[in-house]
């Protein structure tokens, strides 16, 4: 089997048994012409370092390690030398403690190795999160950041492959990192999953898209914990980039709304002007002219004028409504008065129709804008005397 084709945890465990028999071959060698002369206390203290190197290769390899020092103190330095016999208790002894403390040492050191990884491949995960996070917050294209996020996520968890597939307001986001044909797979048909993992890319109320992960020999609960959290990000971007695009699309309005009504304020303004002119000139010269049919012309003119004033007050009055801009002012209004307004504002619209109004003397006060009010008559009165039919 080449050594490329092995996975990381088979080539850590092939270094600590090598390294574990490098160490105990050169120990034996070493402290064999010293068997005679050195406690053998002193000589299992020594091959402890056995063990110890063997942790490289994790728990399992350090119990072998720890096994394989122990069967090289009783056959090279317990008496009689040469057998896996041992002629004292006092070397019985030393056996005992080094293979337990050879065990103990493997499984501390085993433990802490594991604590030192956990907390490495956590910080690393952070990092990761916060860096992606940072990356599709800052990004303008929401796409472009997710295919870079998901080649650190494959890079971090050294998955065998990696596809997402994200529906964002710009357009579909498809990135995959690895060897990603059961992963793409698995996009397409969620029957074809088989042992690859599928995960909605969704927030509380919407799903954006979905991420197919292949592990291979498995994700495991820290490696869960960072694609889930990856997954939130993720449905996170895609929401943001929808309301930014909602945003953009309502400030645009916004500002088309503005023009347009300063546009109407501009134009409603402009026209008022000339038509106060003409109804004050068609009024001057009504004044003072005896020819009956000029006199009507002109009264038909200071009506028509009239009547445009109106509608160009009303266009006035419907661009502060939209704006936001027209506040009703409400004060106490007589009743008789508001109606004999509205129906003199309106004496030509009626011109040859009946028109009877009856207000009781006991009708309290209404409160209301009165300009707003009679407006309101004025409006119902020339629609009735526009569209009522004769009688």
């Amino acid at each position: 089997m080449r050594m490329s084709a092995l996975r990381a945890p088979e080539r850590r465990e092939l270094y600590g048994a090598g390294a574990a028999l490098v160490v105990v071959v050169a120990l034996g060698l070493a402290l064999l012409p010293l068997r005679d002369d050195v406690d053998p206390g002193t000589i299992a203290l020594v091959l402890l370092a056995v063990p110890l190197t063997a942790s490289l290769g994790g728990r399992r390899v350090a119990l072998l390690g720890a096994a394989a020092g122990a069967l090289a103190f009783n056959y090279l330095f317990t008496r009689p030398y040469g057998t896996l016999r041992i002629a004292t208790d006092e070397d019985v002894a030393a056996l005992v403690v080094y293979a337990g403390v050879g065990v103990a040492l493997a499984v501390a050191i085993d433990r802490l190795r594991a604590a030192r990884d956990l907390a490495s491949f956590r910080a690393a995960g952070a990092t990761l999160l916060r860096d992606v996070t940072e990356d599709l917050l800052r990004s303008e294209h929401a796409a472009t950041a997710l295919a870079r996020a998901v080649a650190r996520l494959h890079e971090h968890l050294r998955l065998d492959g990696l596809a997402l597939h994200v529906d964002l307001p710009s357009g579909a986001c498809d990135a995959s990192a690895g060897s990603a044909a059961r992963a793409l797979a698995a996009l397409a048909d969620a029957e074809a999953a088989g042992a690859v993992r599928r995960i909605q890319v969704a927030t509380s109320d919407r799903v954006y898209g979905v991420l197919a992960i292949d592990a291979g020999a498995g994700l495991g609960p820290e490696g869960a914990r960072v694609v889930e959290a990856f997954v939130g990000v993720a449905a996170l971007a895609a929401a943001r980039e929808g309301y930014e695009q909602e945003r953009v699309a309502r400030r645009a309005v916004e500002q088309s709304d503005r023009l347009r009504a300063a546009l109407l304020q501009s134009v409603t303004h402009d026209l008022r002007t000339p038509l106060t002119a003409i109804r004050a000139g068609a009024s001057a010269l009504a004044a003072g002219e005896a020819d009956p049919r000029r006199r009507e012309l002109l009264d038909d003119l200071d009506r028509e004028a009239a009547r445009l004033a109106r509608l160009v007050d009303d266009m006035l009055d419907l661009s502060r409504i939209e704006s936001g801009q027209l506040r009703p002012r409400l004060e106490p209004l007589p009743v008789d008065d508001l109606v004999a307004e509205a129906v003199d504002a309106v004496r030509f619209a009626l011109a040859g129709r009946d028109l009877h109004v009856d207000v009781p003397e006991d009708v309290p006060p209404v409160a209301g804008d009165e300009t707003m009010l009679r407006q309101v008559l004025v409006n119902l009165l020339e629609n009735a005397a526009a569209h009522a039919p004769s009688g």
